[in-house]
Formats: C-alpha cells, structure tokens, sequence
C-alpha cells in the first residue's frame, strides 16, 4: 500500500530522486504504540489537487500525524528544492512574502514586548524565519537576532537586502548554537514541518536559558473541510492539548494557549474569523509531571463538518 502511495506522489509532483521513508510505528509525542486511522486524504497543492496520503492518531495523547516519515535526506531535499516550487514563488510574490512577514513580526512584538520590561543584550531566534520579518523588528528594537529556514534562496534575499548577519539556510536539526544562550525562540509555522519533532525541541531546551520564553505558532483553526485542512507538507497536527504537553515534555509552562492570540485579515472561510492560528506561549522552568487528557479537538470538530 505504501509502495503505492509514494509511487503516485513521485508522478504527480514530477520527482526524479528517489523517495526514501520508513513508516512510524509509535507516536512522535508520547511513545505510545497504538496508532489509529484518521485520514487517508490530503490536499497536495492549490486548492482541490488531493493524494491519498495516510495520517494516523495516537490512542493515548490523540496527536494526529503522518504515517509514512520521510529520512532526513529526503526531508531536507524536498524543503530546499521542491517545496519553494509547488508554492509557485515568484519576485513578486517573494516581496509580498517578506513584507507580509514584517507585518507579523510587528504585531508580535507589540503582543510580547511586556514580557521584557528594561532588559538588554537580549537574544532571539527564529526557526523558520521565512520572510525575515520578525528578525527585522526585533533587531530593530536592539536584539540580537539569529534565524534559520531551509529556504536559501528567499533567506538569502532577506539576509542580503536587511544585514540579518546571523541566519542559516538549513534545517534547525543540523544547526550547532551556543548553549543556554537565547532569551527568547519563535518555532512560528515550522513544527508541522520539521522532519524530527523530539530533536527539535531538545535543541531548543539545550539554547535556551534559563526562564527564557518560547512561542509556538501551530496549524490554524479548522475553517474548511477535513480533507482540504490536512495538508501534504504538515506532518502532524498539533492540537490546544498536544501542543501544550509537547512544551511541557521539554521544559516549558504554559502562559498562553489558544486560537485569538494574534488576528488576521482573512481566513480560509467567512466563518470564525475571530479564530486563526494555535498560538502557546510558555516560560522555561523545572515542572512537575502533567496530568493531561487526549486531545479530541479536532475529532469533535471534524465530526461536525461535511466531507467532499
């Protein structure tokens, strides 16, 4: 069945490489072994170019993620090469990106400046820097700013036109920082596409100082249907529960957690447009064990939504 699966997805999007994976076999976020079907189709590309592509929920913290991984060599060769591909970049569209990304980075700091009253020779990082917009007004305001996206050519463009010193085209995995060193780490849009989600946040522990602060941005509100929400590129899906419990595994108490934190202009639909993406934000420190229960989020709400 697999064999099959990836078969199709070399043919529809036209890749020569060969696609090395393996198939998970317990959850990325608790270890549990039993996973359960979810969802067998996702949307690859536009808005109605669908693939059979399996997605499975753990039984025990319900997070939902892909079946089939790919290595770590595959991961990076589709994010570096293919993925700028299928979202047809262009100039144009590369400048709106980046000044869209500013806007963000703006509001964001507007949002979380609070949380730094009078401090200096503060450090951020940005996984996922993308657009470069948060690096921008953070530096601007006086931080020292570091950014890493697989993107060379859009991160290349930004570190050229804006002095951003401190980026690295490449995955967050391979990266090698200063330990017990930034004050602040924004993982924005990335953690449904980071190929190792355990790596990822290990480092992130391992850079950070101690009571530092972490902002998660996650997989918006569900506001279209189930098979058009599940997306090719976003390799688990992360809920009000499970992002919270994946904080908290790595070190990180919960200071906010929900789907109003930041507003947007649009949305996928006219309908709850008060509610955009899953945002957390937490504070580095030693907890105690969490009492959690399975997230059914998206179970509840899916169940409520027509299919195509």
């Amino acid at each position: 069945m697999e064999k099959k699966i990836i078969y199709n997805l070399q043919n529809v999007l036209n890749i020569k490489k060969k696609i090395e994976y393996s198939l998970i076999r317990k959850c990325q976020l608790c270890n549990h072994k039993k996973l359960v079907p979810f969802s067998n189709t996702t949307l690859l590309k536009s808005d109605n170019i669908f693939i059979e592509f399996p997605f499975v929920q753990c039984f025990k913290c319900g997070l939902i993620q892909q079946k089939i991984k790919f290595s770590p060599k595959f991961h990076k060769y589709y994010y570096s090469k293919l993925y700028p591909k299928l979202l047809n970049r262009d100039k144009k569209r590369n400048n709106q990106l980046i000044e869209n990304s500013y806007e963000r980075g703006k509001f964001l700091f507007k949002k979380l400046k609070k949380y730094f009253p009078n401090r200096k020779n503060l450090r951020l990082l940005d996984i996922g820097c993308g657009g470069g917009g948060k690096l921008r007004i953070f530096k601007e305001n006086g931080w020292d700013v570091y950014g890493v996206d697989p993107d060379s050519d859009l991160l290349n463009l930004v570190k050229r036109k804006y002095k951003l010193k401190n980026t690295f085209s490449k995955n967050f995995e391979d990266l090698k920082l200063k330990k017990n060193y930034f004050d602040f780490i924004i993982v924005s849009g990335s953690l449904e596409h980071v190929n190792n989600l355990n790596k990822v946040m290990e480092k992130i522990n391992l850079y950070s100082k101690k009571s530092s602060l972490l902002f998660l941005d996650s997989k918006g509100f569900p506001n279209n249907i189930k098979e058009k929400f599940f997306n090719f590129n976003h390799h688990r899906l992360l809920g009000p529960t499970t992002i919270n419990l994946l904080a908290h595994k790595f070190g990180y108490k919960k200071i906010i957690c929900n789907f109003t934190f930041m507003k947007v202009k649009k949305t996928f639909q006219h309908i709850n447009e008060k509610k955009t993406n899953l945002y957390y934000l937490g504070v580095k420190k030693k907890l105690k064990n969490l009492k959690f229960k399975k997230e059914l989020f998206y179970n509840k709400h899916f169940d409520k939504v027509p299919k195509i």
